[in-house]
């Protein structure tokens, strides 16, 4: 009673058992698909479902033995692979890389092992081996044989063996040496000692659970803890989803939430057909059971009906007379009362006939069990044969007939076709297509619908058939279901009856689960229209959370690319809303702080702009002071720069006059500012306006508003002035003016403005100093250069004067130097010039800094052509190159002469330095100046003279 709860407990909870891994698999593998431990894990998985739903299968024990046999067959093949199915994903959870690269053998001999079995079964299958599997002697309905029982094939023994390690120990092995390697991450150490926990739980509840629960229930419980195990393990330990997740979150999520529902929907159908389908079995079964009782007490009433009729008959005087002529009328009664008898007759003691309803011949029945059984006194004695009047199976019923002393004297019966029999008696529909029929107890065909107008010749034994074979088995009652020679399934009710007869009622179980088909088939399109439904529900509410988050998104992306004024509908109240409220709030915070920036970095725009226009300014005035030299020309352009570019009504630049009493307008860009100048406009320093307090004080002085200061000089030439700057004008100690701006604003000065114009003040006093040590330098230069062109030409007259033959001449006839004789004084002493009496003779003067030294002369065949301004230029060119030449030449010599007169006077000195005598430094002297310069005569005379004397 034990035993039977328990396996009902598995039987009610088995579809959740296979249901459980198979939806942990699909949960996996929807998680990331391309991920490998999703794929080795979900692979895991739906292998353990595999064998709790082979399991199942077997313990609800199917009626088609061929259907067992395939489905033992399936769980020998997948039983096996197990063990090397858990050591293939322990190896993949915790050291993949064994499985990769040269370790990738060890991966190709993990999926043989998994392979073979399902191989060796294939092979035994359709190639009629006996290598692993064997069908058991015995199946004990409701239980899995056990695993020996199956595999008693060549390579049974071996595969067992190898594959029971694997499971059982070579796991554990695998996992304490991967511990002790130490070469796990921590996730992976403690994973790890997960797996070998569970593992360890495994082999206990093998080991001592048998006492409990058969090995199918266990191999149904280790499973399921398995799958939860190891999917939780892979998921846990985040191997799931590594890679880059290519498909969207809202088909994800409704992948995974499907993965979730659509199992549990199939399980509820799958168990509602279920219910449904053993619900209509046992309709079914009733109904042939009420049809079997029913067609039962139809015979049994019809029996007794006969059996009654006939005694009555067998007790009537004319009966018992035993005279023919008595007892003829009276069964030919029975006969027309009783239409399906088509003999009523009886015999003597011998068995002979006395009288028949047919009017037939008499005929010996003497040899008929039923004459025996009646003359033995049984009454009923019922018998099935092949009739001798009828020649066809008939049914007889014969009962003794007694005298008045009760002894036997003769035997009254009747026969009756079967034929006619099963019109009488089978009445009862089964269906559409099913019937009843009744054998006796010798298995006999009593009735049967086919018999109807049927002529037969002789009886059908039934013995073989199931359900009479199941009902002598069985006992009293029986059902079965088997598949006759036509492929047509039926199930069968057999009953026996107190004769011993039997009725059967049976109906095609096609017909029979006609309705449970058509509740299946509906519930496979509810399945799907509600699985669609769910589909699209799932779908449009994740995508109502998708949305705004899209929108979200889409919004924070605009917001990123610069789209401040994107808002993002915030009209639900959930977290989507907040999140969305929260997002407009920062983006108006956002706008509202970039307007204020934008507005900061306009004002400091427009600053930087002025700063730049400014020192665009500075710059302008500092190049114009690097490249103007003259205070006239630049002074205008400073004033007209500073105007410009600061915007002011009135720029002036005063200077201190000589004796430093006045500041005098020296230039100015204004109207006001050139009617100034023409009347030498000039203010004292330190008693008129800001530009003399400047000057005095030698500091800025800025009037914001001229009308309250009083320092400023009321001037009617500039008649606009609002505010007024003056700056000094300084370098190092020295005043040298004053910058004097005027505009037309009051308050028109930034801090900006003063500090650049401070800068442009000093820029133009270092450049008005420049200016003038550059107009004094010029002028000494001009002196210093006048004084050596007259020292050159001087010396070039005295370098012409001591040569001998200052001119050359190259002809064709060699070198010459003529007499000399001066070009026509109306030659250009600057520009190369044609002689005018002949223009095939150039003149091309020779200067050196300005200074003429002479000429170079070329002349040109007279029957050629005349000079070219090409050749004319190139003999410009040599003459610039060669005038610096023989300048350079001309002070060598000079040098020369120079250094020569200067070792001749260190010599002198020297030699003079020797001598301490008057008289020797005398001799000394006149010797040495005699012989250094070739003289002919030297005279030294000393003496006083006597004017000089008298001074004294």
């Amino acid at each position: 009673m034990n035993d039977q709860f328990i396996n009902q407990v598995f039987l009610n909870g088995g579809s959740l058992m296979v249901l459980l891994p198979a939806m942990l698999g699909l949960y996996i593998l929807a998680l990331h698909p391309r991920q490998r431990t999703n794929q080795a894990t979900a692979a895991y998985t739906f292998l353990l479902a595999g064998i709790n739903f082979t399991i199942m299968r077997i313990l609800r024990a199917p009626e088609s033995s061929a259907l067992l046999d395939a489905i033992l067959r399936v769980y020998i093949a997948l039983v096996p692979a197990n063990g090397p199915a858990t050591l293939f994903l322990v190896l993949y959870l915790l050291q993949p890389a064994w499985l990769r690269g040269k370790n990738r053998p060890w991966r190709i001999l993990l999926w043989g092992m998994i392979c073979l079995p399902a191989v060796l079964v294939l092979s035994d299958t359709f190639l009629g081996t006996r290598l692993l599997y064997t069908t058991p002697p015995v199946i004990t309905p409701g239980q899995v044989p056990r695993l020996r029982e199956l595999t008693g094939g060549l390579l049974g023994l071996p595969v067992r063996a190898l594959w029971n390690s694997i499971s059982t120990t070579g796991v554990l092995v695998l996992i304490i040496y991967l511990l002790q390697r130490r070469r796990l991450s921590e996730k992976q150490r403690a994973l790890a000692w997960w797996l070998l926990s569970v593992q360890a739980l495994a082999l206990v509840l093998f080991v001592f659970g048998a006492r409990l629960v058969s090995p199918a229930h266990t191999t149904l419980l280790v499973s399921v803890m398995f799958a939860v195990v190891y999917a939780s393990a892979a998921y846990q330990q985040r191997l799931i989803g590594r890679e880059t997740r290519r498909i969207r979150i809202q088909p994800r999520l409704t992948l995974l939430i499907m993965t979730v529902v659509v199992p549990v929907i199939i399980y509820m159908v799958t168990s509602t057909n279920t219910l449904v389908y053993t619900l209509a079995r046992i309709n079914a079964d009733t109904r042939l059971n009420d049809a079997g009782t029913l067609v039962g007490r139809q015979v049994q009433q019809w029996l007794a009906l006969n059996a009654e009729a006939l005694q009555q008959m067998a007790q009537q005087p004319e009966i018992i007379s035993m005279d023919p002529r008595q007892q003829e009328p009276t069964l030919r009664s029975m006969a027309s009362t009783h239409a399906y008898m088509y003999l009523v007759s009886t015999t003597d003691v011998l068995g002979r006939n006395v009288a028949r309803s047919d009017g037939a011949p008499l005929k010996d029945y003497s040899d008929r069990l039923w004459m025996q059984k009646a003359l033995r006194g049984e009454s009923p004695a019922i018998e099935v044969l092949i009739g001798r009047t009828s020649h066809q199976p008939a049914l007889v019923m014969a009962t003794p007939i007694h005298n008045q002393q009760d002894n036997i004297i003769g035997v009254a019966m009747f026969a009756s076709t079967l034929s006619d029999l099963s019109d009488t008696v089978l009445q009862a529909r089964i269906g559409e297509e099913g019937f009843a029929y009744l054998v006796n107890q010798n298995n006999l065909l009593v009735a049967h619908p086919s018999m109807s107008n049927a002529m037969l010749t002789q009886l059908a034994n039934y013995s073989n058939a199931p359900p009479i074979a199941a009902l002598r088995e069985a006992g009293t009652e029986a059902f079965t279901t088997y598949t006759d020679d036509n492929g047509i399934t039926w199930r069968a009710y057999a009953v026996a009856l107190p004769n011993g007869w039997a009725v059967v009622a049976q109906q095609p179980l096609e017909e029979l689960l006609h309705a449970t088909r058509i509740f299946a088939g509906l519930s496979i399109v509810l399945v799907l229209f509600l699985g669609s439904v769910l589909f699209l529900l799932i779908w449009v509410s994740i995508r109502q959370v998708v949305a705004p988050l899209e929108a979200l998104t889409a919004a924070a992306q605009a917001i990123a690319e610069g789209d401040l004024e994107r808002s993002v509908p915030a009209e639900s109240n959930d977290e989507i809303g907040a999140l969305g409220r929260v997002l407009n709030q920062v983006t108006s915070r956002l706008r509202t702080a970039i307007h204020d920036l934008e507005a900061r970095v306009a004002e400091r725009t427009l600053a930087l702009e002025r700063r730049s226009g400014q020192l665009q300014a500075a710059a302008e005035v500092g190049n114009a002071i690097s490249t103007i030299r003259s205070l006239d020309v630049l002074l205008p352009r400073v004033t007209e720069l500073i105007s410009q570019r600061f915007g002011f009504y009135h720029v002036g630049i005063f200077l201190l006059d000589e004796n430093g009493e006045y500041m005098v307008l020296r230039a100015a860009n204004s109207a006001g500012g050139q009617r100034m100048l023409a009347r030498r406009h000039r203010l004292r320093v330190g008693t008129q306006g800001v530009v003399g307090y400047s000057a005095f004080t030698r500091e800025p002085r800025i009037a914001i508003r001229v009308g309250d200061d009083a320092m400023h000089f009321e001037n009617a030439d500039l008649p606009d002035t609002q505010s007024e700057m003056a700056l000094p004008l300084v370098v190092g100690d020295e005043l040298i003016g004053v910058l004097d701006v005027q505009s037309t604003q009051p308050d028109a000065f930034s801090e900006e403005d003063i500090q650049t114009l401070e800068v442009l003040a000093r820029q133009v006093a270092v450049a008005i100093q420049n200016a003038r040590l550059v107009d004094e330098t010029r002028r000494l230069l001009e002196a210093q250069e006048e004084a050596a062109g007259r020292r050159s030409s001087r010396a070039w007259r005295r370098q012409v004067e001591a040569l001998s033959r200052p001119v050359v001449r190259r002809t064709p006839a060699g070198i010459e130097h003529p007499r000399q004789a001066a070009p026509p004084d109306r030659l250009s002493r600057t520009e190369p010039t044609l002689s005018p009496e002949d223009p095939h003779l150039l003149y091309v003067p020779l200067r050196v800094r300005g200074l003429f030294i002479g000429h170079l002369q070329a002349r040109k065949p007279a029957d050629g052509p005349a000079w070219f301004p090409q050749e004319i230029a190139f003999m410009h060119s040599l003459s610039e190159e060669l005038a610096p030449a023989l300048e350079s030449a001309r002070l060598y010599q000079e040098t020369q002469i120079s250094a020569h007169q200067q070792r001749i006077t260190v010599d002198v000195a020297a030699r003079l330095r020797q001598n301490l005598d008057l008289e020797g430094i005398l001799r000394t002297a006149v010797s040495q100046v005699q012989q250094a310069l070739g003289l002919p005569e030297v005279a030294i005379q000393l003496g006083g003279s006597p004017d000089e004397e008298d001074a004294q």
